[in-house]
């Protein structure tokens, strides 16, 4: 009978360390599908996002700041190899603002509270609007609406075509960033980050908020969209890596020292520059780390970077241009001006042309770093241009905003 009883009491713990190496079993099993589920997300939207790219980069329109959702910083086209002025169209206070182009209208914000429609082929003012105050947030043009955040941290959806309001949303604090958008379910999203620490989404018709996403401390620049998810920095020192469907968090990096401005992204690498003096690269999907960049002499990047071919291209408080390899960080070639260096570059064909502190506006060979030609606008420029048609539109301090191309 004793033996008996042994037998059962063994046979009992057999079974339940059966059962315990089951459970445990399931359980990894639904790890890595939730982790391989997450993956798969990123990857197949990388085709949703080509799609939209292909939408929104026509060379007649820069409807959105840095050119794309992935705030890449490419135009289609080239530069000629020399800049004329075509016009100038006055403001009545500095443009820190860059501008955006649509539908023959350009469209930029004036440190004088107003936003301003300037017709493209000569140079005049189709509308205004008077906010309460703007700031350095470019507008973003949308589904015929222009969006526009301000300095008291108010989000304005315009009439693109009239200028009237059609909807205004509050946040508790300063916008210095760009609106960027995305497509969910067939209707527009407008996402953008604020100093009160939080990134916003609203839906596009209406300005309702669809989500909140909150960080530990400002948010100043643009975020990127890439698939499935969005990507930005702020003075938390942190990368987000944030679901675009409902706001969730997937991965934070810490990045060394604060995000003044906004990641660039290609091929699943998101490159921003930090207030430390380094550049940083995130591998979106393996959620980490890839690379960072930075000499002694570095200064700190406010600029935000623009990636073409294999290459990525940064202004830096130090006075130069950096272009480093978007594979390792490796260092290709750096070009000195004489002023600091907030304005973000764009690339067209081989070239890359930028502004200065100084006044200056540069045309560099983006192979080589040698300079191709520039031109003195002669007034303070942190504004980035706006490029359309081998055109280039830019404001400066002085209040003016600029049209350069080929004069013929």
């Amino acid at each position: 009978m004793l033996w008996v009883l042994n037998k059962m009491n063994s046979g009992k713990k057999a079974f339940e360390i059966v059962v315990v190496l089951m459970i445990v079993f399931f359980f990894l099993i639904i790890t890595f599908r939730k982790e391989k589920v997450i993956s798969e997300n990123i990857l197949s939207n990388k085709k949703e996002f080509n799609a939209e790219e292909r939408t929104i980069t026509g060379e007649n329109d820069w409807p959105i700041f840095r050119g794309d959702q992935a705030l890449r910083g490419h135009a289609t086209g080239d530069f000629p190899e020399k800049l004329d002025i075509i016009w100038s169209f006055k403001t009545d206070g500095k443009i820190k603002s860059s501008a955006v182009i649509s539908g023959g209208l350009a469209y930029v914000a004036s440190g004088n509270g107003t936003v301003y429609a300037v017709y493209m082929d000569t140079g005049k003012q189709a509308w205004s609007f008077k906010c309460d105050d703007l700031g350095e947030a470019p507008p973003l043009f949308v589904d015929q609406k222009l969006i526009v955040a301000s300095i008291s941290g108010m989000v304005y959806a315009l009439d693109s075509i009239k200028g009237n309001v059609i909807w205004k949303y509050k946040t508790e604090d300063r916008i210095t960033g760009s609106p960027n958008f995305f497509l969910h379910n067939g209707k527009y999203r407008i996402i953008v980050g604020s100093h009160d620490n939080n990134l916003y989404c609203l839906d596009l018709e209406h300005g309702r908020i669809i989500f909140k996403y909150s960080t530990e401390n400002f948010i100043n620049g643009t975020p990127a969209v890439y698939g499935d998810v969005m990507v930005f920095g702020g003075c938390d020192s942190l990368c987000h890596i944030v679901s675009k469907n409902d706001g969730t968090k997937i991965a934070t990096l810490e990045m060394g020292s604060y995000i003044a401005g906004s990641c660039a992204i290609e091929g699943g690498l998101a490159v921003t520059g930090n207030y430390d003096g380094e550049l940083v690269c995130v591998d979106i999907e393996g959620m980490k780390i890839k690379w960072k960049y930075g000499d002694p002499d570095t200064g700190a990047f406010v600029s935000d970077p623009a990636i073409w071919n294999g290459s990525v291209f940064a202004g830096s408080r130090d006075k130069r241009l950096h272009c480093v390899e978007l594979e390792n960080g490796k260092v290709k070639w750096t070009f000195k001006t004489r002023g600091i260096i907030d304005s973000s570059p764009v690339i067209a064909g081989n070239k890359v042309i930028f502004a200065s502190k100084d006044g200056w506006l540069y045309m560099v060979d983006t192979q080589t770093g040698k300079e191709i030609y520039n031109y003195e606008i002669g007034s303070p420029i942190t504004a980035s241009p706006a490029v359309v048609n081998g055109k280039v539109l830019i404001g400066a301090w002085d209040g003016y905003l600029y049209l350069l191309g080929e004069n013929k």
